[in-house]
């Protein structure tokens, strides 16, 4: 839980003060024009601001269900009837805290006590393209809360896993490295991605912005992995992340 919490709480800081200096300044469409105690407060245990909702929710569901399952003790589907209920009853009273997120960490939860592997829950098929295709045609299913947003999502990663295992084992392996770093390019991008958006008119010969979205993932995704090896070669890994070595190598 500690490397969950510390970095959160670090990297969430360190968000808000660079929306509130510099946001303006950068042209973010998230900028902080007044931020009061209360309310830097607020957005660390409430409102997280970015893309740190994701390691705010995981923290919340993580603390349920060690205590459902580690502490009460429960099991089968009676531990995630209660698991389900005590997250739901938390998005009721913390604004950040959306159900729509918690459905999927309660999908992972049932995968991981039916003790089969994820390949084995979600199996890699082309034919994923099929039901994708009809459920693509309607803007209005692309909502992840809902029972059509969640067939996309295991649609998608079942295409995916078909396509991954077809992959030249270069860039399996290239997909691995970033995998097994995907948590310091979370805690990173969002610097980063701020930083992106000082140079976008140099993109204006560009209608459709993909050349843009080309050079600032490449930027964003390269600065997050040689920040986090900064980190290990500076030695403030363990007092951040609370491990030794937090970036992964290619070569491991």
């Amino acid at each position: 839980m500690l490397r969950l919490f510390v970095p959160y709480v670090t990297f969430e800081v360190i968000y808000i003060l660079m929306l509130f200096f510099f946001g303006k300044m950068m042209n973010t469409t998230n900028s902080i024009g007044d931020l009061t105690f209360i309310g830097f407060i607020d957005r660390i245990a409430e409102n997280p601001s970015g893309p740190y909702w994701y390691i705010h929710t995981l923290i919340l569901c993580t603390v349920v269900y060690y205590a459902v399952y580690q502490v009460i003790k429960l099991k089968g589907m009676s531990a995630l009837i209660l698991t389900g209920m005590v997250l739901y009853a938390l998005t009721l009273v913390i604004d950040g805290f959306s159900w729509n997120n918690v459905i999927y960490f309660l999908i992972g939860v049932y995968m991981l006590r039916c003790g089969k592997g994820f390949i084995e829950m979600i199996t890699p098929s082309v034919w994923a393209i099929l039901p994708l295709c009809l459920l693509f045609a309607s803007r209005g299913n692309y909502q992840k809360g809902t029972l059509a947003g969640v067939a996309i999502t295991i649609l998608v990663i079942s295409f995916l896993l078909f396509t991954f295992n077809h992959c030249p084992e270069r860039i399996k392996k290239f997909f691995f490295y970033l995998g097994k770093n995907s948590f310091a390019i979370i805690l990173f991008s969002p610097i980063f991605t701020v930083v992106t958006k000082m140079v976008t008119p140099i993109f204006s010969f560009d209608p459709t912005a993909i050349c843009f979205v080309i050079f600032a993932l490449s930027f964003v995704v390269t600065c997050c992995l040689i920040s986090a090896w900064l980190c290990d070669k500076i030695g403030i890994s363990k007092y951040i992340f609370c491990k030794d070595e937090f970036y992964v190598s290619y070569s491991s």
